[in-house]
């Protein structure tokens, strides 16, 4: 009897799991899926050797365990335009078939790289909801190189009474809090393996996380496990990073976000030949967002502001400005700004429940 599944769901869970294929000559077998059945479910996985990604789908029907190339599997079933699938299988072939469309794969039946075992003493969990949130609220202040591993994670931070998410590059961090009651904790995940849970995860979803050498995240949905990845540890400390979030500044103010947005996209124009710097000249209910660039010209644009404090001037990476001011999902945003030297701290017009901590550009 042919295996019965959605094509919708099958092509999903694919588009998550290829993601971690490879086409390594000297590891011939990490570009394919491992595709197996288990209570009543059909289970994919894939793995780089840093990560292991599991997810499974409901299925009708029986089918033997197979290896098939990643890639090839995904493009044929996106291609294919009925409700349902049928897959069915020989010793080394799998016939697929939707409609009046089908085809035949060669397939193995190698022994594929498992996760290694792990033991964890402690679990925690979280909603699907917190931690789509907590990514998509820091994780483009993470570090893009290794030079320095812990800034290449996302910190879970839990401690007097709340949740924080943190990454930094060390030039800037960001960080999210949420309320939270229980056992206080610290841990740092990989954004790559974070950023894979991200795309798998629903607000719904129960997610247990252990963690010692081995990073394991599983999704469940009513008790039942939608996804597991495994991910090798960062076991570097993160920073005590309270300490670089300014309490009090020279200056304080509030603009509203899409302004100051619109004012910065248009000084990148210039700012991108020369550094990506931008200049903020604060002044009495206005900022005066500057920048220029040698051989190419200048640009300048006052936008209406509320400030407590005196008169300056600050330089800053305008990229990084942008890109915090994206994620406030507020009409206004306030700055904290102290010496033009000093790291400045964004913040939602209302509410302490995200902190963006900048540090400014030397003057040219």
């Amino acid at each position: 009897m042919p295996l019965k599944l959605s094509r919708e769901e099958l092509a999903e869970v694919l588009n998550h799991v290829v993601r971690l294929t490879t086409s390594q000559r000297t590891l011939p077998i990490l570009s394919n899926v491992y595709v197996f059945p288990s209570e009543g479910r059909l289970h994919l996985m894939a793995s780089n050797y840093e990560m292991w990604i599991e997810e499974a789908i409901p299925i009708e029907g029986e089918i033997e365990e197979f290896l098939v190339k990643g890639k090839t599997f995904q493009e044929i079933v996106s291609s294919l335009e009925g409700e349902d699938i049928d897959l069915s299988m020989s010793e080394d072939k799998l016939y697929i078939s939707s409609g009046k469309t089908s085809y035949e794969l060669e397939i193995w039946k190698e022994e594929f790289p498992t996760p290694p075992a792990e033991e964890f003493a402690k679990h925690f969990t979280f909603t699907g909801e917190q931690l789509k949130t907590g990514y998509s609220k820091v994780s483009f202040a993470v570090a893009r190189e290794d030079i320095r591993p812990e800034f290449t994670g996302i910190l879970f931070d839990a401690k007097e009474g709340y949740l924080n998410f943190v990454a930094s590059d060390a030039s800037r961090l960001a960080l999210k809090r949420f309320p939270y009651e229980g056992e206080e904790f610290q841990f740092l995940i990989p954004e790559k393996a974070f950023g894979e849970v991200v795309r798998m995860v629903e607000d719904e979803d129960e997610v247990i996380i252990g963690h010692n050498d081995l990073i394991a995240i599983t999704g469940r949905r009513e008790g039942i496990p939608r996804f597991r990845l495994v991910s090798r540890a960062i076991t570097r400390k993160f920073p005590a990073y309270e300490k670089v979030i300014p309490e009090r500044g020279k200056v304080q103010l509030m603009t509203e976000r899409n302004l100051f947005i619109k004012a910065l996209s248009r000084a990148r124009i210039v700012a991108r030949e020369n550094m990506e710097r931008v200049k903020l000249g604060i002044e009495r209910e206005k900022i005066i967002v500057s920048a220029e660039a040698p051989a190419m010209g200048r640009f300048q644009e006052e936008i209406p502001a509320m400030v407590e404090g005196g008169k300056e001037s600050y330089f800053f990476n305008v990229q990084f400005l942008l890109e915090g001011l994206r994620v406030i999902d507020e009409e206004n945003v306030r700055l904290t700004l102290g010496e033009p030297t000093q790291a400045a701290k964004m913040e939602k017009g209302e509410g302490e429940d995200w902190v963006y901590v900048v540090m400014p550009m030397h003057p040219a």
